[in-house]
Order: C-alpha cells, then sequence, then structure tokens
C-alpha cells in the first residue's frame, strides 16, 4: 500500500469545509455530458493492461450537497462522509466497454485557466469474496476520479479505484491508495 497525495487536492475539492466548495471558480453545469477514454493501469493486478471506457454525466453536485460532505467529514472523519455520500443520487457512471460500469455520486466541475478540472468521489463497489474474508481492502471505501479537460473536452486524468481518507492537521486530506499508483486516464474527448 502507498499514500499518495496525487489526488489529495482532487479530493479536498470534494470533501473538505471551507473555500473548496463555496469558491466562486466552482461550477454547477446541469447539461448531460458524455466522455470516451482509455484506461491503463500502470501498476498492481492487472498491470499494463488498457481498456477503453465511458464516462457519463447525467447531473453535478450542488453546493447544498458539497456542503452536507463537507460538513459529515468535518464533523466525523471518513465514516461519516462515507454514511452521507450514499445518501445522495447517482450523478454519473463510468462504464468499461462492454461493462454496465460503476455509479458515482458526487461530481463537480472547477474552471481553469487552460479549461476545468472535473472531480468524482463514490462509494466503490465491495466485491462478495471482498466483503465475506474481511479482507483489508474493505477499508478502502471510496473511488475518486479527477479529469483534467481543456476547453475542446480534450484532457488526461486519475482514478484511484479503492481511496482511504484521512484528516491531517489543519485542512490537509490525505489520500491513501490501496494499489501502488493510481490508473491513468488517458486520451479523455467529448463525446
Amino acid at each position: 500500500m502507498r499514500t499518495t497525495r496525487l489526488l489529495a487536492l482532487c479530493l479536498s475539492i470534494c470533501c473538505s469545509a471551507g473555500t473548496a466548495f463555496t469558491g466562486s471558480r466552482t461550477t454547477a453545469k446541469s447539461r448531460i455530458e458524455r466522455f470516451s477514454a482509455t484506461l491503463s493501469i500502470v501498476s498492481g493486478p492487472g498491470a499494463g493492461t488498457v481498456r477503453p471506457i465511458t464516462i457519463y454525466i447525467s447531473d453535478y453536485s450542488t453546493e447544498a450537497e458539497a456542503n452536507t460532505l463537507a460538513g459529515a467529514f468535518a464533523d466525523g472523519g471518513s465514516k461519516r462522509l462515507f454514511r452521507a455520500l450514499t445518501k445522495l443520487k447517482t450523478k454519473g457512471r463510468i462504464a468499461p466497454s462492454g461493462s454496465v460500469g460503476y455509479q458515482i455520486r458526487f461530481i463537480r466541475s472547477i474552471d481553469t485557466p487552460n479549461g476545468r478540472k472535473i472531480t468524482m468521489l463514490t462509494d466503490r463497489p465491495i466485491g462478495f469474496l471482498e466483503a465475506y474474508y474481511g479482507t483489508r481492502s474493505k477499508d478502502y471505501q471510496y473511488g475518486l476520479v479527477e479529469l483534467n479537460l481543456d476547453d475542446n473536452g480534450k484532457g488526461e486524468g486519475s482514478l484511484i479505484y479503492a481511496a482511504k481518507v484521512k484528516a491531517m492537521s489543519g485542512n490537509t486530506i490525505e489520500v491513501e491508495n490501496f494499489g501502488i499508483e493510481p490508473a491513468r486516464v488517458l486520451n479523455i474527448r467529448r463525446l
């Protein structure tokens, strides 16, 4: 297991109290969007696997939802955040080719100087054997995605399939990845 700070900023946008949720640069788009991309597993089981995926966004999370998650995390840490997250309606889906995919419960889009950053957070699916045997991976309850797009809807990003979230000193949030490195989301194109 390796601790990564690669997506710590991404998670702070989703889960920390303070200006990250209420900043004026956060946009709440209401348009349905769809992207194609390539998921590249960099390390661990399946390393070297490259698979086409489709990302569907049916809605973006509201300021109220962002504030609910921020408050839950501030009050009760990761466990409280998880409970609050699972109560949110699905906002989108990431689907590997030939699969129904995985639901995404929280999606935010933030304007950047070169385009925008889309941040996604969800509870990850826990498989039957993983739940039955109570493996250590069950502590990694979150799925986290960050997409960096230009004005044409093209770009790259990262995906952590199994993440653990911890509050550190001050406003610092640590994201621990169950794998060695996040998967890479490459060749993103708006459809």
